[in-house]
C-alpha cells in the first residue's frame, strides 16, 4: 500500500518539535535545557551541540537516551517519508532555529550540525 503522506509530516514535525523543546525549554529535574550549542569561530563555522555542562548523563531520562541512540536513523527516515522525491541525505541541509541561552536572537543551524553532534555526544556518553 501507499503510505499516507500526512504520516511523514507528523513524524518530521514530532522530531523537530522534540529537538526544539530540548534546546529551548528547561525539561530536566534541574530546570535547565538539555542540550546547548556553540558555534566555532570564523566565517562559515559549524555549530556543535553537547549536553548542557550543568547536567551529567545521569540527568538524562531513559526515554531521551533511547531516542538519542536512534536519532540519526529517525531523522533519515522521517525526512525520507516527508520528502520522498528528495535525495535521502537532504535532511543535512535543512535548518533549525536555535537561540543560545542568553542570546536575544535565534540563529539558523543546519540539521547536519545538530543531529551529528548529538549523535556523537550520545556515543561518547554511552562509552563512559
Amino acid at each position: 500500500g501507499v503510505a499516507d503522506p500526512r504520516e511523514g509530516d507528523k513524524e518530521w514535525a514530532a522530531l523537530t518539535t522534540w529537538l526544539r523543546m530540548n534546546l529551548h525549554n528547561p525539561r530536566t529535574a534541574k530546570k535547565c535545557v538539555l542540550f546547548v550549542g556553540q558555534r566555532g569561530s570564523g566565517v562559515g563555522a559549524r555549530w556543535s551541540f553537547d549536553l548542557n555542562p550543568q547536567l551529567c548523563w545521569g540527568d538524562v531520562s531513559e526515554d531521551t537516551r533511547l531516542r538519542l541512540r536512534s536519532l540519526l536513523a529517525e531523522t533519515e527516515s522521517a525526512f525520507a517519508r516527508k520528502y520522498p522525491a528528495r535525495p535521502r541525505d537532504g535532511w543535512r541541509r535543512k535548518a533549525q532555529k536555535y537561540r543560545p541561552p542568553g542570546a536575544s536572537a535565534a540563529q539558523q543551524v543546519s540539521l547536519e550540525d545538530l543531529i551529528l553532534s548529538l549523535h556523537a555526544m550520545q556515543l561518547r556518553m554511552r562509552a563512559g
